[in-house]
């Protein structure tokens, strides 16, 4: 799941925008397969950060909130930072 989520980061920073959405929408299935919602909200996340990309804001902001409420139940504080950073900066 991970090195599915990686693939997926990689056609982000190339700008391949709906490569990296089908990589990251395996690596959500696979991390929610495994039980393993830390990896699942990681990947919520950078689901969002592609919807930001494509100035769909709205949606940036529900995939953020659904990896915050993830990350909240995981007690994941690390992951939760950088999820609260990703949506302050759509409203900047």
């Amino acid at each position: 799941a991970g090195t599915t989520l990686n693939i997926g980061l990689v056609y982000l920073r190339l700008g391949h925008l709906d490569s990296a959405l089908v990589y990251m929408s395996r690596a959500r299935k696979l991390f929610r397969l495994r039980r393993d919602s830390v990896g699942e909200a990681a990947t919520l996340r950078e689901i969002g950060s592609v919807h930001e990309r494509r100035d769909q804001l709205d949606s940036a902001l529900a995939y953020f909130k659904q990896a915050l409420m993830l990350q909240r139940a995981a007690r994941d504080s690390e992951g939760e930072v950088g999820t609260l950073v990703n949506a302050a900066a759509v409203y900047a």
